[in-house]
C-alpha cells in the first residue's frame, strides 16, 4: 500500500473532475459531503448501454454528475473516491510482471482518493478473494501510481 499527499489540491481536483485522466478507472464508490451527503454506488444495476461489460460504472460516465454536485462557491467538507482498474487492466498488469496471481482472484486494484480537512491524499490497495503470499502485484501497483500521476501532471509527496 502506498500513501501519497497531493499538495496542490486545486490542481489535482481540477484534473480529477474536468479532464479525462481518470476516465479509464471504474467507480466502486464516491462520497461527497457538501450541504448534504451524496453517496454514489458505482455498481451497475442494469443498463441499456451496450458498452458496459463490467459490473462497475466507468468514471467517465459519472464525472459530469460528480462535477455538478461539487460546483459552486463552497468547497465540500469531505470527498472520497474509490476507483479501481477494469478487470482487463488488472489482468494486463499481472501479466506484465509475470505474476502467478490469477486475475480472477483479484476483486480490485484500488485507488482511494480522500479530501478531508483541506488535505488530499491517495492510497493504493489490492483486494483478493483469498490470502496471497506473493506481493509482486502490490509492489507494481504502488510503482505505477506515481507514473500515472506524473503523466496526468498531478504533483504528489510520498508519505
Amino acid at each position: 500500500m502506498l500513501l501519497l499527499k497531493l499538495p496542490d489540491v486545486k490542481s489535482a481536483m481540477n484534473t480529477l473532475l474536468t479532464t479525462n485522466s481518470f476516465d479509464n478507472f471504474l467507480v466502486s464508490e464516491i462520497t461527497i459531503v457538501n450541504s448534504v451527503t451524496y453517496n454514489i454506488d458505482g455498481h451497475v444495476v442494469e443498463s441499456d448501454d451496450n458498452d458496459l461489460t463490467v459490473p462497475l460504472m466507468p468514471y467517465e460516465k459519472l464525472r459530469p454528475i460528480v462535477l455538478s454536485m461539487i460546483k459552486g462557491n463552497k468547497t465540500p467538507s469531505y470527498m472520497k473516491f474509490i476507483l479501481t482498474l477494469s478487470p482487463e487492466n488488472i489482468a494486463n498488469t499481472a501479466k506484465s510482471i509475470g505474476s502467478p496471481t490469477n486475475p480472477e482472484d483479484i476483486t480490485g486494484m484500488y485507488l482511494n482518493i480522500v479530501f478531508q480537512n483541506g488535505s488530499l491524499n491517495v492510497t493504493t490497495g489490492i483486494a483478493y478473494r483469498s490470502f496471497m503470499k506473493d506481493v509482486a502485484l502490490e509492489k507494481e501497483w504502488d510503482r505505477l501510481l506515481p507514473i500515472f500521476l506524473n503523466k496526468s501532471a498531478v504533483s504528489y509527496e510520498i508519505l
